[in-house]
This record gives C-alpha cells, structure tokens and sequence, in this order.
C-alpha cells in the first residue's frame, strides 16, 4: 500500500523530479514500516498492560512490564527488517496484485520454514530470535543467534540491491 498509491496517481514521476534519489525513497518507506512497527508494538504492551492489570489477571511487577516491552521492541525491529524483501518487491512492481501474493507466500513459507531450517528465510529467523527466551515455547532446533541475524543481514542487503536496480531501470 505504501508504494501502490504512487504508482496509481503517477506520483513517482513529479517525485523523480525534485532531487530525491531513488535509494532514498526506498529507504524513506523502510523508515515509514520502521515506525509503524515500533509504534504499533509500543501500542500493543501499552493495551496489554492497561487490559490484563484493569480485570485483575496480572499483577504490576516491573520485570514482567520490562520484558514485555523489551519483546515488543524486539519484535517491531526485527519484523521491520524482515518485510525488506516483500518492500523491495513492491518497489519492482506497478501493480498492487503481485506484492499481496508474494506477501501472502513469504509469510506462509516463514512458518513452515521454521521448523525445517530457521535460517533460510529473514520471518523464520526473526521468530526464533523472538521465541528464544519464551517460557514454554520449544523450538526443533537450538536458535543461534548470530545465524539468524546473519540471515536477516543477507536478505536485506539482496532485497536493497534489488530494490536500487528496480528502482533504477523505472522511469
């Protein structure tokens, strides 16, 4: 959606004309998720607290506040970065139709792909980074940390060197 309504109106081609580069429009998008993530996660602890002490079904205990909302940064951070590839995608594209599948594909693979090997796809292995401390939570495998973000590392250097040439052949 966020690059979708520029390519609609034809927006990208008044853009191109003031000095923006093309990486940096990419970027500024990646910043947009970014924030949106963080604010969205921040939101949800916030209700999570607000909602589970308001009945009487947690108690306020500074660790477990602490550890929700370290989670919730966590997550927002490394979700942002793992939808580089599905933004990169986006960027390629004119049309809406192509990025919805590719997201709809990516996520369904994450899930499966965890179980199989966590490495191989930047959503798998930001969920064992996330479920790696969880109380009850087992994982198939043991979550090597630098693995995982090594993977999520290489998926988004590839997805913004897509995203640069993509951007670059567009007119």
């Amino acid at each position: 959606m966020l690059m979708y309504d520029e390519n609609q109106n034809d927006m990208l081609k008044q853009l191109w004309i003031i000095p923006i580069s093309k990486t940096g429009y990419f970027f500024s998008k990646f910043i947009v998720v970014l924030s949106y993530s963080v604010c969205f996660m921040l939101l949800t602890a916030i209700a999570s607290v607000f909602f589970g002490m308001l009945p009487g079904y947690i108690t306020f205990e500074w660790n477990s506040i602490s550890y929700l909302f370290k989670k919730c940064i966590e997550i927002a951070i490394l979700t942002a970065f793992s939808i580089l590839p599905l933004l990169a995608v986006a960027a390629a594209g004119k049309n809406y139709i192509l990025p919805v599948c590719v997201t709809l594909v990516y996520t369904f693979l994450s899930f499966i792909l965890l179980m199989v090997n966590m490495y191989l796809h930047p959503l798998s292995s930001a969920t064992a980074i996330i479920m790696r401390d969880i109380p009850g939570v087992i994982l198939a495998q043991e979550v090597n940390i630098p693995a995982a973000l090594f993977c999520i590392g290489i998926w988004t250097i590839v997805s913004i060197v897509f995203a640069y040439i993509s951007l670059k052949h567009r007119k």
